[in-house]
């Protein structure tokens, strides 16, 4: 079973200089679930954390990088497990370093489906 959550994505756009921008979507998780996030970096300078917040605290992150994306100038796909007590994902773009060019992170079709059991993935 999948849980969309088509009324949330992330689009940052960064100029030359440092910045950071936030999405929290609120989630109610019963059970074990994993999330899966599409997403798109275009920068080594740039990178995504997916944090897990429980009851008002964040834990469990994960941190996208520009390296690591198995798709460059296309989509990528991550998942990580949510545990049954998780109230919000939160997602933080930064950009890190000075860049000459306009740079973006890109997030789209974040879904949240049944585990198969075997935990984390």
């Amino acid at each position: 079973m999948r849980y969309f959550c088509p009324a949330y994505y992330l689009k940052a756009t960064f100029g030359a200089g440092t910045d950071e921008a936030v999405l929290e979507i609120p989630v109610s998780v019963t059970g074990n679930k994993n999330l899966y996030i599409s997403y798109q970096i275009s920068s080594p300078k740039i990178k995504l954390v997916v944090w897990q917040s429980k009851g008002g605290n964040r834990s469990d992150s994960m941190v996208l990088k520009y390296t690591e994306q198995q798709y460059f100038d296309t989509w990528s796909v991550v998942h990580m497990g949510l545990d049954s007590d998780v109230t919000a994902i939160r997602l933080v773009a930064r950009k890190t370093g000075v860049t000459t060019n306009v740079e973006y992170v890109l997030v789209d079709d974040v879904e949240i489906v049944l585990s198969d059991g075997a935990g984390n993935i």
